[in-house]
This record gives structure tokens, sequence and C-alpha cells, in this order.
């Protein structure tokens, strides 16, 4: 892959990683909220939410890309949906330069 990625791969690991993150510190807010936790606790609730939900956007990411290049679905020509998704979690994964 390149150094530098097309911005349109920087913007789908944004959206990637953004979504994951968002959904899960808006749960875990709602849950703090749901349980009559204080401002702060909830807030707490919703930082501690969004680090478990970039995690797993992450892992995710990650076995798209295993089980993609284990069936080698990203040697597919571009046509293929599947072959995209695969080479797009490989560039959040090399975006994130881990």
């Amino acid at each position: 892959m390149d150094e530098n990625p097309a911005p349109a791969s920087r913007s789908f690991a944004r959206w990637w990683l953004g979504g994951f993150g968002g959904v899960a510190a808006v749960v875990a807010a709602g849950l703090g909220a749901l349980f009559h936790a204080g401002f702060l606790t909830s807030l707490g609730f919703a930082v501690l939410g969004l680090i478990v939900g970039l995690t797993i956007g992450f892992g995710v990411a990650e076995v798209v890309v295993l089980i993609g290049e284990g069936l080698e679905w990203d040697e597919r020509p571009e046509a293929s949906r599947v072959g995209r998704i695969t080479r797009r979690m490989g560039e959040v994964i090399d975006g994130l330069g881990l």
C-alpha cells in the first residue's frame, strides 16, 4: 500500500472508526442515564464506550483483512465489492500506523 492513502480512504477510515466509536459512546452514555448516574459518571461511561468502540472497529477491520487475504478477495478485480471492502479495511489499519 502507498504511504499516503487517497483522501477517500482517509475519509472511509474516519467514518468507519468514528461510527463504531460514536455509537458505543452514545450507548454507554444512555446506559449511564438509564441507571440515573450523575453527569460525570455518564460522561465517563461515554469516554469508556468511545474507547471500546474504537477498539472494536479496529478489530473488525483486522478480521476483515485477515479473512479477505486468506480467501484472496483482495486479488479480485476492482469490480468486486468484497475486494474493495478488504482493501479499504487494510487502508484503515495502515492509516492508523499500527
